[in-house]
């Protein structure tokens, strides 16, 4: 079965990989595949809409534009997509104008998202989409990074918190976030990986390092 074939009964999808520009050639390749058009087309075919982050972020002016677009023009019985790149750095604004959006979605629109990790994801919009791993071979992990997230996953707790000092100091959470949860995903590690969709950037941890060290001396790491 086709990945379109396979996909087909879903309006919002997120691909999820650590390495980005994986994730958006597999929706190129995806968009290709099903409206018969060379990759290289996706970004710029009229019945496209390619959303990526303006300078750090996707603002909410950006999203309700392509949003209210999609409200006022006619697909003329054509399914449309909006390819949202880097979902994860939607502000709160954005990522609320698209949920209304995902509740109640125009007829005839897919929603293909990219994003390092589904956790990444605000959990509103995260609970309305299907999510699919996209494995890049590209993306090798050093032998460096591999010790660490070896020692981090099956270390004690005082490991996990000295390589997560280590981590701030080099300005690598966010990195090793994602790096963790794919190692995890070819682990099988489903536990933890569920741990860290219903924890990540809650209230009781608002930001990379808190979230790392309630993950650290979390029951679920053992």
């Amino acid at each position: 079965m086709s990945a379109p074939d396979r996909l087909a009964g879903f309006h919002a999808i997120a691909f999820s990989s650590v390495d980005l520009a994986a994730a958006a050639d597999h929706v190129r390749s995806l968009l290709g595949a099903t409206l018969e058009i060379p990759e290289e087309d996706a970004e710029h075919h009229p019945q496209i809409h390619w959303v990526a982050p303006e300078k750090q972020s996707i603002g909410r002016a950006q999203m309700t534009a392509v949003l209210h677009e999609l409200m006022l023009t006619s697909s003329g019985g054509s399914q449309r997509y909006v390819v949202i790149e880097r979902a994860h750095e939607l502000t709160p604004e954005a990522a609320n104008a698209l949920l209304k959006t995902l509740e109640e979605p125009p007829e005839a629109v897919s929603f293909y998202l990219t994003t390092p990790s589904a956790a990444r994801l605000l959990p509103t919009i995260r609970s309305r989409v299907a999510v699919q791993s996209v494995s890049s071979e590209e993306h090798a992990l050093d032998a460096d990074t591999q010790s660490q997230l070896a020692g981090f996953i099956d270390g004690d707790v005082p490991e996990r918190f000295a390589s997560i000092a280590k981590l701030q100091a080099e300005g690598q959470l966010q990195q090793f976030i994602g790096d963790l949860t794919e190692t995890l995903r070819q682990r099988h590690e489903y536990a933890i990986l569920e741990w860290m969709q219903l924890h990540h950037l809650s209230k009781s941890a608002p930001n990379h390092r808190l979230f790392l060290e309630a993950l650290a001396a979390s029951e679920v790491l053992g």
